[in-house]
């Protein structure tokens, strides 16, 4: 995740990159207001700011102004550092756009919490505006979930298994169904339904790779695929799934709906396929077999456990 540093403080502004870098971020610094201001109006290029309160040519307060005055998303997560405690100080920046502050002095683990905060936001901005996409985009996505649908998930499968024979084997697949899905609708309606289906899938994109791909294949149906996976590292993403999916109910609409999976787990090399619909057709084995044995675990295609 990218963020902009902007300062003035020479020490503060080190001490700052050095920590962010260390915690992962990609940073972008500099102590000049008006290029802070181009690089945060260039759309989506910074996920989250850190911006000091007086710098050359702009200060952080107008910035921040001048960002919200804009309203186009994606707007970035804005947290502003002020030697100012005072609280009409901090007020003004806050009234200005700003997502939060730091006075200073400040120790990097409070920082650390800060951002850790505005990371959440920007994920939780980027998943709705790609729920935003996905209703306009029906060809490509699933509209209720955001997640690709059956006929790219599928095509993304058969190009991850086009590779060399190494490569192709090691591709597995993690079919993933709600349990007793149609009493979920016939107890809660079709709404709440609805609403369970878009939380199981957040909650399964959570628990993969940024190289894997989830689509929703049918009603209460999961496909993933995960490409350069040998069987332990597909159960591993599995149990992710299913401890994601299972451990908490469904927090949706003030109802918490209890949820559990029943998930199937595929490989190549382990299977003996080589095309799609055979990888796709042992998961799905597997993952009956697990809905007939009560649900709430993992099967392993081919496999006893």
């Amino acid at each position: 995740m990218r963020i902009l540093i902007a300062d003035d403080d020479a020490v503060s502004r080190r001490l700052v990159e050095k920590a962010v870098v260390q915690w992962g971020y990609e940073a972008v610094v500099t102590s000049d207001g008006f290029a802070a201001r181009t690089i945060l109006q260039n759309e989506g290029s910074m996920n989250l700011a850190v911006l000091g309160w007086r710098m050359p040519g702009v200060d952080g307060v107008e910035i921040c102004r001048e960002l919200r005055d804009r309203q186009q998303p994606p707007q970035p997560y804005i947290l502003l550092v002020t030697g100012d405690r005072a609280n009409q100080h901090i007020l003004e920046g806050l009234e200005a756009g700003a997502d939060d502050y730091l006075a200073k002095p400040f120790d990097a683990e409070t920082l650390r919490v800060r951002l850790r905060a505005g990371r959440r936001i920007v994920e939780l901005q980027q998943h709705l505006l790609s729920m935003d996409q996905a209703a306009r985009s029906p060809a490509v996505y699933d509209a209720l979930t955001g997640l690709w649908n059956r006929e790219v998930t599928l095509d993304l499968l058969r190009r991850a298994l086009a590779g060399d024979r190494l490569a192709a084997g090691r591709v597995s697949v993690v079919r993933v169904d709600v349990d007793r899905f149609q009493n979920v609708k016939n107890v809660y309606g079709h709404r709440l339904a609805d609403a369970v289906l878009r939380e199981t899938a957040r909650k399964i994109a959570a628990g993969v790779r940024f190289t894997d791909s989830v689509g929703r294949c049918a009603d209460g149906h999961f496909l993933v695929i995960l490409p350069e996976a040998d069987a332990p590292s597909a159960r591993a993403c599995a149990q992710r799934i299913l401890t994601l999916v299972s451990k908490e109910a469904a927090d949706v609409i003030g109802a918490a709906i209890p949820v559990t999976a029943s998930v199937g787990v595929a490989t190549a090399a382990d299977t003996f396929v080589t095309d799609a619909d055979s990888l796709v057709r042992a998961a799905d084995i597997a993952v009956r077999e697990a809905a007939s044995r009560g649900g709430n675990q993992i099967r392993l295609a081919d496999r006893q456990e």
